[in-house]
């Protein structure tokens, strides 16, 4: 073993030798260091004499001077095709082992323990590339320019390498998200520069949304999150502001449908397996990614905001170009348990865009459900149930002051309410068991009351019915800070309280039993009872309400039918006045913010 040692450090030597050797003839001769690099094979020889065994010491030494592409050095190895040169290196570039008499033969458990330590051998010639990109100048010069254009000769070969070889880059490692994350750095600044090696990925047989979209699956940190995910929304969601806009207007992009097919063959493989995912896994993939990319430790609310925005956008495709999505998404419970977490820490941020944030990550409840029929009526009820398990209830009660506080806000929670209770005679047994677990939710009931009251809504007779025109002609939906909203977040909710337990069971939060006990003891409302004097003496936020007569106002409003004595047929007679509003105008909000029916 000590001979082992030694041997490693002899090499480490020779290799600080050999660095300093052609840190010298990378200023001499650049043309011989090209060479190199654009050999293949480690028996091949150059002109001069080298071999591919000394393209890791150019390497060392191209590292330090991508820094500077505007040295003297750099521009003449420019102008000797060095990125031509890198390209075909990282086409070709494997990691080998010496042999021979004065080399120890290493074993096979020694060779992945030395693998380890090395990137992906396509990696370092890319990292220097995307150094030069991002440190030359903001108007490309003759060098940049150079550059740009041996690049896009050779990129779909580069894209084509890493996708049948990724390394190391898959692994759920932090420490390679630079790997996952150095091809779309590369296009976003190149195409910075020159919006024309736009061209290069919208060609049909480049891979670069597959690879980048793979790359996006297997991301453990924000940091490879972002600059994948800026790639995808730049062109999938033309709206966001983007430096190709000019470009763009007169060399158009494919189709949304063509991009997000080409990003989800990178969905399509399962490294190591046989065959390729079916549709259906390949949704279940995407799917399983979002949540884990929810899920990652300390996601800032701008990144979580460009995840929430792929949704959307993958979401609103899916319907022709992803059909299997929507079915995953609906049956995918740690999807749902990993949205209240973020929308929590969101709403809790100091700057207002974090919170707004939040509240649209809150809209992806109300935007991903179907209106379904019967034939879907197990979807509903599994996305539901989802839902609620995953702590949907508990986020809204813990954030609902700051969820007031935002313009859009009171919408999500009204569009939530109402979904629930459009597609409650849908709902199973087991979900419907679920919902009582959870409701009513008499105290975040009257919190909206009071933000209500705090604002002046419905203070003044004429604003109200111009309020109310607004919403039954379908403005409302355009409009947020219409009162109305607020109106329908307490209603909708309070009415959901009062559809899941009806008279049947206890009216306290989190009781199963049979109500045979006392009614309400202030006498303010007509049907709030309770299985025990128990149960009625720790409802706490029933009597904080009821003790102001607000509690038989909102009873009132919501119509508290006794719906467990009701046929299932007339569930849906029980919706609010706002429910049956909001209903009317629904195909409106369908088209406005993307929906699936």
């Amino acid at each position: 073993m000590r001979r082992v040692d030694r041997r490693i450090q002899e090499i480490m030597d020779q290799h600080d030798q050999g660095a300093s050797r052609w840190e010298g003839i990378l200023k001499t001769d650049p043309r011989r260091a090209v060479r190199v690099l654009a050999s293949t094979g480690h028996a091949t020889e150059t002109i001069d004499g080298d071999t591919a065994w000394d393209a890791p010491y150019i390497i060392e030494n191209l590292k330090t001077l991508s820094h500077t592409p505007k040295s003297p050095v750099w521009k003449k190895l420019v102008e000797a095709r060095l990125f031509a040169a890198l390209c075909r290196c990282a086409i070709h570039f494997r990691v080998s082992f010496m042999t021979g008499s004065a080399v120890p033969e290493l074993t096979e458990e020694q060779k992945k323990a030395h693998m380890k330590a090395f990137p992906s051998p396509w990696y370092e010639p890319l990292a220097i590339i995307c150094t030069a990109a991002l440190k030359g100048p903001v108007r490309p010069t003759k060098t940049e320019r150079t550059m740009i254009e041996e690049i896009k000769e050779n990129w779909s070969a580069v894209v084509q390498r890493i996708w049948s070889d990724p390394g190391k880059s898959l692994d759920n490692d932090a420490s390679v998200a630079f790997e996952r994350a150095i091809v779309a750095q590369i296009v976003l600044q190149l195409s910075t520069l020159n919006p024309s090696f736009l061209q290069v990925i919208f060609k049909p047989e480049d891979l670069t949304f597959a690879v980048c979209f793979r790359f996006w699956l297997h991301a453990v940190v924000q940091e490879d999150l972002v600059l994948n995910n800026t790639l995808f929304m730049t062109l999938l969601n033309p709206e966001l502001a983007s430096p190709w806009k000019r470009y763009l207007a007169t060399h158009p992009p494919p189709a949304s449908q063509v991009i997000l097919s080409r990003m989800l063959v990178g969905a399509s493989e399962e490294i190591g397996a046989q065959e390729t995912r079916t549709p259906a896994q390949a949704a279940e993939t995407v799917v399983t990614a979002f949540a884990n990319h929810f899920a990652i430790d300390r996601l800032s609310p701008a990144v979580v905001g460009q995840e929430v925005e792929l949704f959307k956008a993958i979401w609103a495709l899916a319907e022709t170009e992803f059909p299997e999505f929507p079915r995953a998404v609906c049956e995918a419970h740690r999807f749902w348990a990993a949205i209240p977490p973020v929308v929590r820490r969101c709403l809790r941020a100091r700057q207002h865009a974090d919170r707004a944030v939040g509240v649209n990550a809150l809209k992806l409840y109300a935007q991903t459900m179907y209106y379904t029929n019967e034939a879907e009526a197990e979807l509903a009820d599994a996305m539901i149930y989802g839902w609620v398990s995953g702590g949907l209830f508990d986020v809204l009660d813990e954030t609902m002051d700051a969820i007031l506080e935002q313009a859009e806000g009171p919408m999500a929670v009204a569009l939530i309410m109402t979904t629930i209770t459009g597609v409650y005679s849908k709902l199973s047994a087991n979900t419907r068991a679920a919902l009582r677990a959870q409701l009513p939710r008499t105290g975040t009931v009257w919190r909206i009351v009071k933000f209500g009251l705090l604002r002046g809504d419905n203070s003044n007779e004429g604003q109200y019915l111009r309020d109310c025109a607004s919403f039954s002609s379908g403005r409302a939906i355009q409009n947020p800070y219409n009162p109305l909203w607020r109106q329908g977040a307490w209603e909708t909710l309070a009415s959901l309280g009062w559809k899941v337990r009806g008279s049947k069971f206890c009216s306290r939060r989190g009781c199963a039993r049979v109500a045979t006990g006392p009614m309400c003891a202030t006498g303010c409302c007509r049907r709030t009872r309770y299985c025990s004097e128990w149960c009625l003496r720790r409802d706490k936020e029933h009597i904080e309400m009821c003790s102001r007569n607000w509690f038989m106002i909102i009873e009132q409003s919501t119509r508290g039918e006794d719906v467990d004595a009701m046929d299932v047929a007339a569930l849906d007679t029980s919706m609010t006045w706002f429910s049956w509003m909001l209903l009317a105008v629904l195909s409106f909000v369908v088209r406005l913010m993307g929906f699936v029916i």
